[in-house]
């Protein structure tokens, strides 16, 4: 469990807010059921001989799902003629409740590969004091799955045990790909800033010392030589060069930069010596501010998430 800038905890797969937690659970924390599926998968990955058991199970839960809903087809001929069993045949009879019995017993993985995951993903918002969509989610599937089966038991009344599965899958799929395209969004940001260096070359009356990025104010002097990248948002104060601008605008072409110039934190010096007088800190760089907006963007619910939520 790590803890984001507003003292709460951080996914432990997207890096996103997760909500405020307890203090005493050390487990991990995921914002969501599709970061929590996702990280289980990523894990796997590397683990030569050992099935990737949560893509299998998803897997065996699309199999299960569409068997169900191949013997469902023939449960729906009901609705069209409903006094279809008064008049068949015995043999008829006995065929449809096999049906319904077989949509019984292939419903049953589903619901325990899917609907356990999510059911530990509800208790785990619960605790940390969110009621989400999923509790709803399971309240649905719950339902359809126990009004069905007490219709199998009883021999009559509809069933609804591809509706309860479908949701599963939908829902678990759905989720598991949203939570990777988030993990990739937010990573390929934040890896922009592994780019810059650790230490900057300041000059300070004239002489050149090395400094932690970190510690770099507004103000201060630093000079890049040709092949670094600027550290920080700056103003060119000596020199001439031109600058590979694409990580920060998508230019391709290197743009000529001279005195009086601004210069954007992680562009790249091609052929010239810059002396560049700081602008903003490195935590306060366009760059920076990027990545935070972005990750700040995707911690957010759109507006008809948060109304199910309340709802």
């Amino acid at each position: 469990m790590t803890r984001c800038a507003s003292d709460c905890a951080a996914c432990d797969y997207c890096g996103l807010p997760a909500g405020p937690v307890d203090a005493e659970n050390a487990g991990p924390v995921y914002c969501c059921y599709g970061c929590r599926f996702a990280a289980a998968v990523a894990q796997e990955k590397g683990e030569v001989g050992r099935l990737r058991w949560s893509l299998t199970r998803l897997g065996l839960a699309i199999f299960f799902s569409m068997n169900v809903m191949v013997f469902t087809l023939v449960l729906w001929s009901l609705d069209v003629f409903p006094d279809a069993p008064s008049q068949a045949a015995e043999p008829a009879r006995l065929l449809w409740d096999i049906f319904r019995y077989l949509c019984l017993l292939f419903s049953a993985p589903v619901l325990l590969l899917l609907g356990g995951p999510l059911l530990e993903n509800a208790v785990d918002q619960l605790r940390r004091r969110r009621i989400g969509v999923d509790l709803l989610l399971l309240a649905g599937v719950a339902a359809a799955y126990g009004y069905s089966a007490s219709s199998v038991v009883a021999g009559r009344g509809h069933v609804y045990f591809e509706t309860g599965c479908m949701i599963l899958v939908a829902v678990t799929l759905g989720r598991w790909l949203e939570a990777t395209g988030k993990w990739k969004a937010t990573d390929a940001l934040k890896s922009l800033s592994k780019l810059l260096p650790a230490e900057v070359a300041v000059v300070v009356d004239g002489v050149t010392q090395q400094r932690p990025l970190e510690e770099v104010a507004v103000g201060d002097c630093v000079q890049v030589t040709a092949g670094q990248r600027i550290p920080v948002d700056g103003v060119i104060v000596r020199g001439r060069a031109a600058l590979d601008e694409q990580i920060a605008t998508g230019e391709s072409r290197p743009v000529e930069k001279s005195v009086g110039d601004s210069v954007l934190g992680g562009t790249v010096n091609l052929d010239g010596l810059l002396l560049i007088e700081a602008v903003a800190p490195a935590d306060g760089s366009a760059l920076q501010r990027l990545i935070d907006a972005v990750v700040a963007a995707a911690s957010v619910q759109d507006r008809w998430r948060r109304l199910a939520d309340r709802i």
